[in-house]
C-alpha cells in the first residue's frame, strides 16, 4: 500500500453463538405441570423435567423389585 493511502475495510460478520443451558437450567424453566409423580409400594416418586433416563431407569426397576 502507497504511503497515505487509506485501507479499504471490508465487512466481517459477527455470529452470536447461544449459550447452552445447562439440565439444572433447563428444569428451573420447565413448566411445573410437567412433574410425573409415581406411587408405588409405599413411595413417592416425582420426577422433574431434565432427569436422567439412565437414573430414572436405575430406579424405577428397584422399586419395581421392592414391591414384588
Amino acid at each position: 500500500m502507497r504511503a497515505g493511502a487509506v485501507a479499504r475495510l471490508g465487512f466481517v460478520p459477527i455470529v452470536a453463538e447461544a449459550p447452552v443451558p445447562t439440565p439444572e437450567a433447563m428444569a428451573a424453566l420447565a413448566p411445573r405441570a410437567a412433574t410425573i409423580e409415581v406411587r408405588l409400594a409405599g413411595v413417592v416418586l416425582r420426577v422433574a423435567p431434565g432427569t436422567d433416563r439412565e437414573l430414572l431407569t436405575t430406579v424405577l426397576q428397584a422399586l419395581r423389585t421392592s414391591a414384588a
